[in-house]
C-alpha cells in the first residue's frame, strides 16, 4: 500500500532494503523499537513508542519489512503541522483536545528530559501559555509554543529528519514529498473537470521523454469514490484524536 500510494521506485526499495538490512544486525528478518531507534541515536519515550504504534497495530514491539517500508512511509511523509498535532494528541491522554499540568509536565519531561527548555517551573509555562486563562492549553496555544520556543520540541521534529537522512535520504524523501503534492492537485483538477487531465505546458511535454503523465493512469471512478470516503471520514472524525 505505502508502495502504491507514495508511487516508490525500485530503487527507493533496494535502499529501504539495505537500510533495514543495516539495522537488522541478526539477520532475524525482523526489528525491534530499540533496535532502531538505536540505529537512529534517539531515547526510546512516549512519542517514539506513539510513532510505532502507528504500524505496529498488534504491539508485538517489532517491525518486518512491510511495517518497517509502511513507518518510514508515514512519519517521513508528515508536514511539521502533522508532527505538531499528533505529538499534541500522544500526550492529550485522555482525548478532551486539551493538555491539562499533569500531561504537560510530561510532555516537557519527555521531550527534554530533566532540564526542559522552559523558564521557571511547570506551573509557570502552563500559565505563560495558557492564554484565555483555563487552566488547560489547546491546539492553537500548543503552536504557539513551538512558535515561541522551536528548540522546545525540536526532538520531535529531530525523529523524523534523522529517520529521512537513515532511509531514503532527505533530498528523496522531499521529492516523494513534491510528487505527492503535484499528484493531489491533479486529482482535484480532474475531480472538477469531469476525469479531464489539466493542460500541460509544451515545455513540461518535452521533458517527460515520452513518459506517461503523473496521474493519467488513475482510473476516475476510484477517485470519486475515496473522495467520497474520505469527505465521510473527515466528517465522523472532527476533533477526535489520531
Amino acid at each position: 500500500d505505502t508502495v502504491n500510494k507514495l508511487l516508490l521506485k525500485s530503487s527507493d526499495l533496494k535502499k529501504l532494503r539495505k537500510s533495514f538490512e543495516d539495522i537488522d544486525l541478526d539477520e532475524s528478518g525482523e526489528i525491534d523499537y530499540d533496535e532502531f531507534l538505536d540505529h537512529l541515536e534517539e531515547n526510546r519515550n512516549k512519542f517514539t513508542d506513539a510513532v510505532f504504534q502507528l504500524i505496529d497495530e498488534n504491539g508485538d514491539g517489532v517491525l518486518e519489512f512491510d511495517e518497517f517500508v509502511a513507518i518510514c512511509g508515514t512519519f517521513c511523509m508528515w508536514s511539521q503541522g502533522e508532527i505538531l498535532k499528533f505529538c499534541f494528541d500522544t500526550f492529550d491522554a485522555d482525548g478532551g483536545g486539551t493538555i491539562d499540568e499533569e500531561e504537560f509536565e510530561e510532555l516537557a519531561k519527555t521531550v527534554a528530559g530533566k532540564d526542559p527548555t522552559f523558564h521557571g517551573n511547570f506551573q509557570r509555562a502552563l500559565e505563560e501559555f495558557d492564554t484565555d486563562g483555563d487552566g488547560l492549553i489547546d491546539m492553537d496555544e500548543f503552536a504557539q509554543i513551538n512558535q515561541r520556543y522551536p528548540l522546545v520540541l525540536f526532538p520531535m521534529f529531530n525523529l523524523q529528519d534523522k529517520m529521512q537522512r537513515c532511509t531514503l535520504g532527505a533530498r528523496r524523501w522531499h521529492q516523494i514529498m513534491k510528487e505527492q503534492y503535484k499528484l493531489s492537485k491533479i486529482r482535484e483538477y480532474r475531480l472538477e473537470h469531469n476525469g479531464d487531465m489539466p493542460p500541460e505546458s509544451c515545455c513540461t511535454s518535452i521533458f517527460r521523454f515520452g513518459q506517461p503523465r503523473l496521474g493519467v493512469d488513475e482510473d476516475i471512478n476510484e477517485l470519486e469514490e475515496r473522495a467520497r470516503i474520505d469527505k465521510i471520514n473527515g466528517k465522523k472524525g472532527g476533533a477526535k484524536k489520531k
